[in-house]
């Protein structure tokens, strides 16, 4: 039976092709993005979308004591959630299959960005199907920061 052990997030991840090991680019703990622009009558806040590709890299390790090849082929279900800062769950999918025969196993995630920003810890969280019912396994949280631009600006 694998479990989530560590989420991390960075920039970017490359996996060596010859030893399987991932390196991770600029792991960061926290973001800044510049304020959004005043809403337009006829747009919503759920139209914006920031831009800022990065990628989500879970580390999935077995936790059975019994060797891999005595544990039952059985198919793990999981799920990933992205809340946002106010508590709204804003992406919400299943994972793909993992190898339910493996000690470890290392998947990414690439995002293309953050739909509708907003300032605040972002929860990244994995669950698992028990029972018919999800149940949260394993979170990191990712704070967004609003900047000015005046902060950016050089001088």
């Amino acid at each position: 039976m694998l479990e989530c052990k560590w989420i991390i997030i960075c920039e970017k991840s490359i996996r060596n092709g010859e030893t399987g090991n991932i390196s991770m680019i600029e792991v960061f703990d926290s973001l800044e993005i510049p304020p959004m622009p005043e809403i337009e009558p006829d747009h919503q806040p759920g139209d914006f979308f920031w831009e800022q590709e990065f990628d989500l890299v879970i580390c999935w390790q077995k936790v059975d004591d019994a060797p891999v090849s005595e544990i039952p082929k059985q198919q793990q279900k999981f799920k990933l959630s992205v809340v946002s800062p106010h508590g709204d769950t804003i992406l919400d999918g299943p994972l793909p299959n993992l190898p339910s025969d493996a000690d470890k196993f290392i998947s990414v995630f690439q995002f293309d960005g953050v739909p509708h920003p907003q300032e605040g810890a972002y929860s990244f969280e994995i669950h698992e199907s028990e029972n018919d019912k999800w149940i949260k396994k394993q979170s990191t949280w990712l704070k967004i920061s609003i900047i000015e631009a005046s902060d950016i600006l050089e001088e």
